[in-house]
């Protein structure tokens, strides 16, 4: 649950109780209904507003989640090299290894080139 749907289900319960206690109102005089009236209608025209709000963010999570799952179809995984492809950490794979000479993925002393201050 958003905080925008806590808030207009909250507008909401607090108008529902204010038209109560208009109704009540109006049983003994029938101006002392209007202030209820009116606050209950201002609080139900909040809550549209935070309505419309959470339709918004549910909508874009919506999308960023069509998008994630459309970038993990599209996306193929990385194709090993050799056979020590997975459990190497980037050191030297073998004979058999495809990739370049100079593409290390973890730096060790040995293949610090200045990075270190």
């Amino acid at each position: 649950m958003t905080p925008a749907r806590r808030c207009a289900r909250a507008c909401r319960i607090m108008a529902a109780g204010l038209s109560l206690s208009a109704a009540y109102g109006v049983t003994h005089y029938w101006l002392y209904g209007l202030p209820g009236v009116v606050s209950a209608s201002v609080l139900l025209a909040v809550a549209q507003s935070y309505s419309d709000e959470d339709r918004r963010i549910r909508a874009r999570h919506e999308q960023l989640r069509r998008a994630a799952l459309s970038d993990e179809q599209l996306l193929p995984p990385p194709v090993p090299c050799c056979s020590f492809w997975r459990t190497s950490g980037g050191e030297v794979h073998g004979p058999d290894c495809t990739r370049p000479p100079n593409a290390c993925t973890s730096l060790t002393a040995d293949h610090d080139h200045g990075t270190a201050a």
